[in-house]
Parts: structure tokens; sequence; C-alpha cells
């Protein structure tokens, strides 16, 4: 039954409906500390966090990520703490706290790599990136953006265009001989040519017919 209020939960948080996620995830939250079951409850914590920071309440926010840090501090769940460091990260870099955003995403990303967690690595990366993007220093945002782009080709992971769109932002931003410029410092030619193209097919909406990757070249 817990596990099913959760799930509703998140079909309706996905919707948008939030107050309706919430019931539901206060109804698998109860249930699940009567079976005192503290795995569980972090998982439901973590996302009454998610759903207050998608509504903007960020000390909400935080109050349920660090209770859920706190039960896998406990549990040593070190997969729920690099989870719940994003998170604390993203809290932090909404609230316009770069500094600390910067030190919760490498805490997170050290943890992923411990772990070998590709996806979590990739996530790490491409939020750093899109970190200085938005700090007005794209030039130092590519070497991340491309690193978390590369791992998520490898995966063929939904969350490429993520990465694209980021990249499109550095170009526009930096133009296009210095954007080259530093992508040659980062990829061999034939790469960086390989990803111009998946760019501007990007640009034009026709980045799903596109053929050739970065990885490919």
């Amino acid at each position: 039954m817990a596990a099913s209020y959760h799930q509703l939960g998140r079909i309706v948080e996905a919707r948008g409906a939030y107050e309706e996620a919430l019931e539901w995830y206060h109804r698998a939250l109860a249930l699940i500390a009567e079976l005192g079951n503290r795995a569980g409850m972090a998982v439901s914590y973590h996302q009454l966090g998610n759903v207050a920071y998608r509504r903007g309440a960020y000390e909400e926010a935080l109050g349920w990520y660090h209770r859920a840090l706190t039960i896998e501090e406990e549990l040593g769940d070190r997969a729920g703490i690099a989870a719940s460091y994003h998170q604390l990260g993203n809290v932090a870099y909404r609230r316009g706290a770069y500094e600390e955003a910067l030190e919760w995403y490498h805490r997170a990303l050290a943890l992923n790599k411990e772990l070998g967690n590709r996806a979590g690595r990739a996530t790490s990366y491409s939020q750093i990136g899109v970190l200085f993007t938005t700090r007005g220093t794209p030039d130092a945002a590519i070497f991340w953006t491309l690193r978390s782009l590369l791992i998520r080709e490898e995966l063929r992971s939904p969350e490429i265009p993520i990465d694209l769109h980021w990249l499109t932002q550095q170009r526009q931003l930096l133009g296009e001989t210095r954007f080259l410029g530093l992508l040659r410092e980062q990829l061999n030619e034939d790469k960086a040519q390989a990803l111009l193209c998946l760019l501007d097919d990007f640009a034009s909406g026709a980045q799903d017919d596109a053929v050739e990757t970065v990885t490919k070249a």
C-alpha cells in the first residue's frame, strides 16, 4: 500500500498536481513510519522535498532534504546521500548562493564517482555547467557540459537535449570563434565538428534525425 501511494504521488506530481501528490506522499509516509522502514521514510522525505522545491518553497524543501539526509547517513546509504547533496545544491543554486551550490554538487559528484554511478556523474557535471553559464562564465561551463554530454551519449540518456540546450546557450554567449576554440581544447577536430553539426540540428529542431554524434566521430 505504501509503495502504491508513493507511486500515485509520483504520477500526479509529474502532472503538476502538487497538492494531490502531497496527500499521496503523506499517506505513504504514515504507513512507512508505522512499519519502522527508515529507508522508506528517507525516500518519502526526499520526495516531499522535491515537491516543495518545484513549488519554490525552498526553506521547506531544505527541511525535508536534511531529514532525508540524516537517515541516509545513519543507514550508510551513499547513493541516497549523493542525491540529497545534489538537491541541496539545487536549492542553493535557485537562491543564488552559487558557491554553496558548487560545494554540494562537488560532494555529490565525489560520491557518484566512488559508486561508479555514471548517470549521477553526468547529472552533477551538467548542473555545474548550468551554474557557470547562468553565472556569466560560459567559457568555464563548456568543460562540464561536455563531460556530461559524452557520458549521456554513451548511456543513450533521454537527458541529452539538456546538455545540447546549454551548449547552444554557451555558443551564443561566446560567439562562434571562441566557442569552437574551446571545443577544440576538449575534443579532437572530428568530434568538435560533429558536435557543431549536432548543435545545428538541435537548433533547427531536427535533433531527433541527427545520425552523427560526438562519441561516434
